[in-house]
């Protein structure tokens, strides 16, 4: 497809999705149905992101990865510095030996995660808005950054948990979305800006205001101290 083609085919897509699951939503019918059709508009953009071929800067580096899972046992691959859920979807796709299937396996997670986020909050806002928004401003983007944007969309789902003050809940919310990617340990002190203890807001804040203007004075420090965490990993 050329890229109207491929734009238009995204736009159709997503679309129907959103309507589908708009529709399953806000209408009044027996459970099974309801399931059946909110499993039918998630399918579409489950399958466009598990079925790409080529499509994403980072897509030939996460084959690379695949591939190279063949040949490193699981000590020498951890030892990579690579988060270990990330690793075990990895291992998934080569027990099928498919590289396919790491594809398919983020879209369902990063779609599912998502989506129960969006049902989680969609008193305000229409359900097939969000989902809209959603698919067109972060999916395609997530076909470029993978881990990351799963990364994010666990963080997203872990915000009612500050609202909540459920400290716990949020914390192993976070340590799992780490475990994809390393960087979402940074979202931990979020939790007590929210925090009815003045002081401790305060400083959260004060500390928080420091260390971004440490990240903007020392840029390249910052990218080098992250890219260090991820040590050979491509991506």
């Amino acid at each position: 497809m050329n890229n109207f083609e491929s734009l238009l085919f995204y736009i159709i897509t997503f679309v129907v999705s959103a309507i589908i699951l708009n529709y399953a939503e806000k209408n009044k019918m027996k459970k099974e149905l309801k399931i059946l059709i909110t499993l039918i508009g998630l399918s579409i953009p489950i399958v466009i992101g598990g079925i790409r071929y080529n499509v994403g800067t980072d897509y030939t580096n996460y084959i690379d990865i695949f591939n190279l899972s063949k040949i490193y046992d699981s000590n020498e691959y951890l030892g990579q510095g690579t988060e270990i859920l990330f690793y075990l979807i990895v291992r998934i796709a080569v027990l099928f030996n498919n590289s396919q299937v790491l594809f398919w396996l983020f879209s369902f997670l990063t779609i599912a995660i998502m989506y129960k986020t969006i049902t989680d909050n969609n008193r305000k806002l229409s359900t097939g808005l969000m989902v809209l928004l959603f698919l067109f401003l972060y999916y395609t983007t997530s076909f470029n950054i993978m881990r990351q944007a799963l990364a994010v969309v666990i963080i997203a789902y872990s915000y009612k948990f500050i609202f909540n003050k459920d400290l716990i809940k949020f914390i192993l919310a976070i340590i799992i979305a780490s475990m994809f990617h390393i960087t979402a340990l940074l979202f931990l002190p979020f939790y007590w800006v929210n925090s009815n203890n003045k002081k401790i807001k305060k400083i959260v804040q004060i500390l928080m205001i420091f260390a971004l203007i440490a990240i903007i004075f020392n840029y390249n420090a910052f990218i080098s101290i992250l890219s260090n965490l991820r040590r050979v990993r491509k991506i």
